[in-house]
Formats: structure tokens, sequence, C-alpha cells
């Protein structure tokens, strides 16, 4: 898979996206262990938000980077406070969407956080699901709901 952002004559430069050595390939308990063991081993909360960095960084990074981590010395840019939580999903046999959606036991991680400072009146709540798989990048999904600055303190006041 090729990707690359677009110059000003109209071509595309093409660039091999970024992996670790072998990691796609693991199965997907492996992945979860390996996932799992960084989460708990980080106990540190970042002090702020960092805006200045969301200002000069290219948010393209975080969409071409097939790491396991983000790049070193890369700054979190939106949804920097934030909580993890392991997940089992069960979606039953007769659901007839296929992938991610697909019927069978999808394990997981899920990470809530805030897209930006709290404000007086409340927060701007986000989830970015993680679901590894055996031989392929993980399947990702982030949502949120708008991106008006925080209206209430209920995470999931606007489900």
């Amino acid at each position: 898979m090729a990707t690359g952002p677009c110059s000003t004559d109209g071509t595309i430069a093409t660039t091999v996206p970024l992996t670790r050595a072998g990691f796609i390939t693991k199965d997907v308990d492996s992945k979860l262990n390996y996932y799992w063991k960084n989460i708990v081993r980080n106990t540190t909360r970042f002090p702020k938000f960092p805006l200045l960095g969301n200002i000069l960084s290219s948010v393209r990074t975080t969409f071409d980077n097939y790491q396991p981590e983000m790049s070193a010395g890369r700054e979190k840019m939106i949804h920097a406070i934030g909580s993890v939580c392991r997940f089992d999903l069960r979606i039953p046999s007769n659901f007839p969407p296929t992938g991610l959606s697909a019927p069978a036991l999808k394990r997981g991680f899920v990470r809530m956080g805030g897209a930006m400072d709290p404000g007086d009146n409340g927060i701007t709540p986000g989830l970015g699901f993680k679901f590894p798989r055996s031989g392929v990048p993980e399947g990702d999904i982030v949502t949120l709901f708008s991106l008006d600055v925080g209206d209430q303190w209920n995470f999931f006041g606007k489900n």
C-alpha cells in the first residue's frame, strides 16, 4: 500500500507506510498482549493540551503510521488526555455485515478522551477503538460528535 501527499505539480509522492518489521503479521493475541503491556506501563498524565504542537504538526503522519506506537518525538495532537479500557464485543451470528462488524467475538481497546482542553462549560468527548487482527493492520475507528467546545460534563450525553 503506497501513500503520499500531492505536490504542487499534481504528482503524488509515494512512500511505503512505516511499520515495525513483523508486527502486522503477528496474531491477535500477541498484539493484544503487546498493547496492554504498554498501556498499563505508562501511568503518566500529559500536563496540558499541546496547542502549539497541533498547529505546527502534520495530521497526515497519524494516518500513514502503521507502527504500534506514535513516531518518536511526536506529541499526541488531540485527545491528549484520556483513559483506555479493554473490551470484548460479541457480535451475534445473525448480524449480516462483514469485516470488523462480522459475527464473532471481537476484542480490542477503547480510548476515551476530550478533543481539547475542557472549558468552563464541559468537555468535547471523542472515542477511539482499536481492533487488533491477525496478520493484517489493526481495524481502527474514531468517533467525535462535534468539534464544538464542550457544552456538558456528561461524556456520553450526546448518544
